[in-house]
């Protein structure tokens, strides 16, 4: 490789970035985001929830500035301008993109703010490392690391077109989340995001919207908050034109639910058409009556239908109903209609009816419903339909009973009336493996501390039962008796425990599709039915893969020491990866011995390098460990004098230092993908060789290049940056030296533009078109 040129001196930032629209616009993009959701919201479901129709509004009280100032502190770097601008209009709100008004959490308050990897973990780790195994590094296509250099969908985009948010807004790399600053999620798990990685010459990030069942991408904070403008404004329209036709299709629909001459499916569609729309009273009578058919299908249909109709009292002759309640006389002939299903020979008619009646205030659906619990031969997922409301019933048919799986159900449920049941279960010798096995997973429920000896006697009887006890430990708190059980099942680990099939290599790799599911369009889905669990099967991850990661987490001593005994024995990539947790001086030195001596296995070389990058992001209780130069979102915060003010700062830990000079070690051996990782972490170490690579024949090594040197954001690469824009380079190389340059805020970016603009790429100019919007 020829000598690269020396770092040119960096040119001095413009005086103050601007975007369309300015940051100082954006309060009234608020009124009009607020505004347009409610009046969405109140169409849509007739009413908003209690807070917001509280408050009159999703947006809350303004955030001081001293509360900002101290976000970024914590955090250790500048936050983007339209993101500021609206803590300090209003600190998070009661609703979020995507997913519209909610009571909780919505957009969070400064001080809920995390990085993701901080707020969710879990969820980083999976979305991110489960995208590698089916995509080894490839040099040939330009792929380095997978979760860097493919989208969301699989698919190695060429990095100009990846650059047009406005044609690739599904396309994320997730290997950012890595770097992503949680702003916002629901109770589905749904994120919203700003990326660091990705910014523009008015120093906004990229805001991510993870609320969206494939993901999308946005240019900025603002625009994300635009578009969901613009998307409220849209349905609420679409709903108000549509006003008539709906009232003429319920019609029709009720018709078609009335009419016996019509077919089966057709009326049985047509009444979750009009209920659905029209409430669960509308069709009483014509439920009342096919709770009498003869077709099983027919009486499930009736008998959920009818459920939602019982009030959260008794009937009282006395007591005048309520406008949407039936007449007390209607609610017991109702009742009687449900406590008669129970009897019924199809246990779907049986499962739609029990919830109501467990959950009945009258005393008669409360017996009924116990009689139903205590049935010998009741299906356990029949059991299952009981919800918290039901949780009386559930207890006095276990009392009767003393049924394993209704005390299940009731510790899922979280009753602490399930504890002595289960402490007696959990002692009891003789109780059966596979019964054991569901009441551990479920002890968390109650959360009492009073379980965790019981829990721990378990593993003393049945060592496969580690894994699940240690999860369970997790979930309530007990630290250490967490890591006892962990360094236990660490200790017994071997490389055929590790993977039985292939004692001696990682586990095999899996199709995308496997942890994956995909839209109609073949796009990757995040939220998965309200879930956002990666795994379309909804199931733990295997035990001892869990277990890992918990041990990884827990950062303890003796977990520690037993993660590094059983990687040296047995390396796979999930166990070099979970030692990139390490923070503590004392083992720092050995994890990162072990984990470089897994960057020399090329079945765990990337696992290697994504290790020691975690291990210079962790935290130390809420202080983010970045060495952040973010000189960017330094022009977003002037002096009176014009000098940009300097951005926070934190000081690296032992552990982020080693591990920095971990990666620089690698990088010195021609290690792209260590290369990389240094230049995300802003380690002016990376430079020199990335400049080289820089003028690099080979496209792919040349964009690599190219996109470590955006990552690494020193000012003095900006006159080789410019240097390669030019008809003779590669269009990818091109974009991403115009996008490192304007992500710099350097004065170059506007001849940038230009050598853009003057070249024979469309996909060039429109990216020149786009950026000069706003470039100073």
């Amino acid at each position: 490789m020829s000598t690269p040129p020396p770092p040119s001196p960096p040119d001095p930032p413009v005086s103050a970035p601007w975007g369309l629209p300015a940051p100082a616009a954006l309060p009234g993009l608020l009124t009009e985001w607020d505004r347009a959701l409610r009046a969405h919201e109140r169409l849509k479901h007739g009413r908003l929830p209690a807070p917001v129709a509280q408050a009159g509004s999703v947006l809350r009280e303004p955030a001081p500035e001293t509360t900002v100032a101290a976000l970024e502190r914590r955090l250790g770097t500048r936050l983007p301008p339209a993101y500021r601008t609206f803590l300090l209009t209003s600190d998070g709100a009661l609703a979020q993109p995507g997913t519209g008004a909610l009571p909780q959490p919505g957009l969070l308050p400064a001080a809920a703010v995390r990085w993701l990897r901080d707020s969710d973990p879990e969820f980083v780790q999976t979305l991110v490392f489960d995208t590698i195994a089916p995509h080894p590094p490839n040099a040939a296509t330009g792929v380095v690391h997978p979760a860097f250099d493919l989208d969301f969908n699989d698919r190695p985009v060429p990095e100009r077109r990846y650059l047009d948010t406005e044609r690739t807004s599904t396309g994320l790399k997730l290997g950012h989340l890595l770097y992503a600053l949680d702003i916002g999620h629901d109770d589905n798990g749904g994120h919203i995001l700003l990326n660091p990685l990705m910014v523009g010459a008015d120093g906004e990030w990229e805001a991510w919207n993870l609320a969206a069942p494939t993901g999308t991408r946005h240019r900025s904070f603002t625009a994300l908050l635009a578009h969901d403008t613009g998307r409220h404004r849209t349905r609420l329209h679409q709903r108000q034109s549509e006003a008539a036709e709906i009232t003429h299709a319920l019609a029709a629909a009720e018709h078609i639910a009335r009419d016996p001459s019509a077919g089966l499916l057709s009326r049985i569609v047509a009444v979750r058409t009009v209920i659905r729309a029209a409430g669960p009273g509308h069709l009483r009578d014509l439920m009342l009556e096919w709770a009498h058919s003869p077709d099983p299908g027919v009486r499930r249909v009736a008998v959920a239908h009818l459920g939602p109709l019982q009030p959260p009292h008794p009937p009282d002759d006395d007591t005048t109903p309520g406008p949407s309640e039936p007449h007390p006389s209607v609610l017991r002939h109702l009742i009687r209609e449900l406590i008669e299903a129970t009897t019924d020979p199809d246990p779907g008619v049986r499962a739609a009816a029990l919830p109501w009646l467990a959950a009945s205030a009258d005393p008669a659906a409360r017996q009924a419903a116990v009689a139903l619990l205590i049935s010998p031969d009741l299906e356990s997922w029949v059991i299952g339909r009981v919800g918290a409301e039901g949780r009386d019933a559930l207890y006095d048919a276990w009392s009767l009973s003393r049924h394993p799986r209704l005390l299940q159900q009731l510790a899922d449920l979280g009753d602490r009336r399930a504890v002595p049941g289960l402490i007696d279960a959990l002692t009891t010798p003789g109780t059966p493996p596979a019964q054991e096995a569901q009441l551990i997973r479920c002890a968390a429920g109650p959360g009492d501390p009073a379980l965790v000896p019981a829990l721990l006697a378990t593993t003393e009887r049945r060592t496969t039962r580690l894994a699940d006890v240690a999860q369970t430990l997790q979930k309530l708190g007990a630290h250490e008796e967490h890591a006892q059980v962990l360094t236990r099942l660490l200790r017994r680990a071997t490389a055929a425990t590790l993977n039985p099939d292939h004692p001696e290599t990682p586990d095999p790799p899996t199709t995308p599709d496997e942890h994956h599911p995909r839209d109609t369009a073949g796009r990757r889905i995040i939220r998965n039915n309200g879930n956002n669990d990666p795994n379309p099967t909804g199931t733990t991850p295997p035990g001892l893969e869990h277990a890992i990661f918990q041990a990884a987490r827990l950062d303890h001593p003796t977990t520690t020491a037993a993660l590094i005994a059983l990687c040296e024995r047995a390396p796979t990539p999930s166990l070099v990866r979970a030692l990139g947790w390490t923070t503590h001086p004392d083992r720092t030195t050995t994890a990162v011995t072990t984990i470089l001596r897994a960057a020399t296995d090329p079945t765990t070389h990337l696992a290697a390098v994504d290790a020691l990058e975690q291990m210079a992001t962790t935290t130390t209780g809420d202080r983010a460990v970045w060495p952040t130069s973010n000189t960017l979102a330094d022009t977003a915060s002037m002096s009176a004098t014009g000098t940009p003010t300097p951005p926070p700062t934190l000081t690296p830990t032992p552990a982020a230092t080693a591990a920095l000079d971990a990666l620089a070690t690698l990088a010195e051996l021609d290690d792209l993908a260590a290369l990389r990782a240094l230049a995300r972490r802003h380690d002016r170490r990376a430079q020199r060789p990335l400049l080289g690579r820089l003028r690099s024949p080979d496209p792919a090594l040349a964009t690599q290049a190219a996109q470590g040197l955006r990552d690494l954001r020193d000012p003095g690469s900006c006159h080789t940056l410019l240097q390669v824009i030019t008809p003779d380079t590669a269009p990818d190389v091109q974009a991403t030296a115009a996008h490192a340059l304007i992500t710099l805020h350097n004065i170059r970016s506007t001849e940038a533009m230009n050598r853009l603009g003057r070249g024979t790429d469309p996909d060039l100019h429109r990216l020149a078109d786009l950026w000069t919007d706003t470039t100073p």
